[in-house]
């Protein structure tokens, strides 16, 4: 007789106990080796550990995971774990990409020092850099705050931009003051201010915006010259760009024929052939705009083909041609052809790169006064926050034609889709474009009192986007001779203004509302945003804030010229 057979129960016990299996242990044994294998190679790779890759726990290892959990914050055990081997893998990826793109920015600064290196202008903007420049502590810039000017004001900003000590912040401050300068005139303290720029891509750059500026305050020769010395041929071709929209709105329409015909023909020198199709696309609608319609078809037609062909396809992506074929569309929108618009939609690749075709298409078709066209455009639109500000656009064209029951029935589904908007700056953004929707279509009706417009107003839960409203609103009420209305909605706007949390936001928007203010001949509104921006930006200590805000308001102050 067996022993199993003599031992009682022995049948069941048998079953009940669970004997090793030599085949799991071997696969526990070799799994653990490996998540111990993938972490030490990754270790490896991130320079944090300089053992063996052997899949086996040393105290190396150990005391490499434990720096490595202490410097994410994580809890310090030196375990090896699946969740932490997953954790490791993408924090590589991420420092790779991060090398990566830091190996192609310094790549870049380089070329950049040599393209800028290679003219005489230039070549002194680089040797004459300086960026250990100390603010003056003992400074008053009081008296500029009581009688502002654009000079002083631009002054102190660039004391104030002294004190930024991060570089990349110091270089954004001093481009956004180096434009206020050539706006305002000052051009040599602008080439000065380029000279104290560290990243020699922001120089091009700089040198770009000095052009535009330039050309925006109709100094169309000296725009051209500034244009003419920067090294890039892209942005030195965006600059002539600038210079040609300028002469449009000018009415120079021969200036502007000469500069878009020469941007054209310079265009095809370049490499990047999407940066081709979008100067040549942008040139055509002014070409359009002159009256030059042969050679706006000629050049959109060349830019089509360009963003369809074999060298495009071998040099770019498909969404970058998605990008390129919607700049053609857009400039066939502009130029009043929506439906040739519309026909290259099948070949934009991109959610934002249709949606800013339809866009463009249904505001043509709005403008043009085919508002059912443009609303059977816009249900095309899947996003609510773009399709509901172009209803806003189609609101206002079917008041313009008198249609007011359609237009309050547009007004009425585009704030349907707003208010079920999820993100919350979205929502707000668009509830306030609807706002200001409603204004235009108050101010086209005499017997309107834009009551809708501020009550939707209220509705903005963004600080900033709802003091921007009601500003405008109360201005739209002042034109309409609504005194007690001003009055109410100022102090509402007054409240949204002091809610905003960031003084250099603050000042922005006001800087803005007072340039619209000019424009539309509301001197004392625009006067009053001034002071209360100007008031606001004496106040503000960090030095890059300080600074984008004081150039900022010497930019509105020249507008007051």
């Amino acid at each position: 007789m067996s022993l199993t057979t003599m031992l009682p129960g022995s049948a069941d016990a048998a079953r009940e106990i669970e004997l090793p299996d030599p085949e799991l242990e071997a696969r526990e044994l070799t799994s653990e080796s490996e998540l111990i294998m993938r972490v030490q190679t990754i270790l490896k790779k991130m320079d944090s550990y300089s053992g063996v890759i052997d899949g086996e726990m040393n105290d190396e290892l150990r005391k490499a995971i434990r720096v490595y959990q202490k410097q994410l914050g994580k809890k310090v055990d030196g375990l090896v774990t699946e969740k932490l081997a997953n954790h490791m893998e993408t924090q590589s990826r991420v420092g790779a990409m991060l090398l990566h793109l830091d190996k192609i920015r310094t790549a870049d600064i380089a070329a950049a020092r040599q393209a800028l290196a290679k003219g005489e202008i230039t070549r002194k903007l680089l040797k004459n850099t300086k960026i250990d420049e100390v603010a003056d502590p003992t400074r008053d810039s009081s008296p500029c705050f009581r009688n502002p000017k654009e000079e002083c004001l631009l002054e102190e900003a660039i004391e104030s931009a002294k004190a930024i000590h991060k570089q990349e912040l110091r270089d954004w401050a001093l481009g956004e003051i180096l434009v206020a300068q050539a706006r305002t005139g000052l051009v040599n303290q602008a080439i000065r201010t380029v000279a104290k720029i560290s990243d020699a891509r922001l120089i091009i750059v700089a040198l770009r915006d000095i052009a535009r500026a330039q050309a925006k305050s109709g100094r169309i020769d000296e725009a051209w010259q500034a244009a003419r010395i920067i090294p890039s041929a892209f942005q030195r071709l965006e600059a002539f760009a600038a210079i040609a929209d300028i002469q449009l709105k000018n009415k120079d329409h021969d200036g502007a024929h000469e500069t878009a015909a020469q941007i054209i023909l310079l265009s095809e020198k370049l490499d990047n052939p999407l940066q081709k199709v979008t100067l040549v696309a942008q040139m055509a609608v002014v070409l359009a705009k002159i009256g030059d319609t042969g050679g706006a078809e000629e050049a959109l037609s060349h830019a089509q083909d360009l963003a369809r062909s074999k060298e495009f396809e071998k040099q770019m992506s498909s969404m970058e041609k998605g990008a390129a074929l919607r700049h053609v569309a857009s400039a066939f929108a502009e130029i009043g052809q929506p439906m040739r618009a519309l026909s290259l939609i099948e070949e934009v690749s991109g959610a934002y790169d249709k949606t800013a075709v339809l866009m463009s298409a249904a505001t043509a078709q709005a403008v043009a006064g085919d508002t059912e066209a443009a609303l059977e455009t816009v249900r095309k639109i899947e996003n609510k926050r773009y399709s509901s500000v172009v209803l806003g656009r189609i609101a206002v064209a079917q008041a313009r034609k008198g249609q007011k029951a359609e237009s309050a029935q547009t007004i009425r589904l585009a704030l349907e889709k707003a208010v079920d908007i999820e993100l919350d700056y979205a929502r707000s953004y668009a509830i306030g474009q609807l706002a200001l929707s409603l204004i235009d279509i108050g101010v086209q009706d005499k017997s309107a009192t834009i009551e809708i417009a501020a009550q939707t107003a209220l509705e903005i839960e963004n600080d900033r986007l709802r003091a921007y409203a009601l500003w405008s609103v109360a201005a739209a009420q002042a034109k309409k001779g609504l005194t007690e209305e001003v009055k109410e909605t100022e102090k509402l706007a007054a409240d949204a203004t002091d809610a905003i949390g960031s003084s250099l936001s603050q000042v922005w928007m006001l800087s803005d509302l007072a340039s619209e203010s000019i424009h539309a001949g509301q001197l004392e509104r625009a006067s009053s945003a001034f002071n209360r921006g100007i008031a606001i930006a004496e106040s503000i200590d960090n030095a890059w804030g300080r600074a984008r805000a004081l150039a900022k308001m010497a930019a509105t102050l020249y507008d007051f010229r």
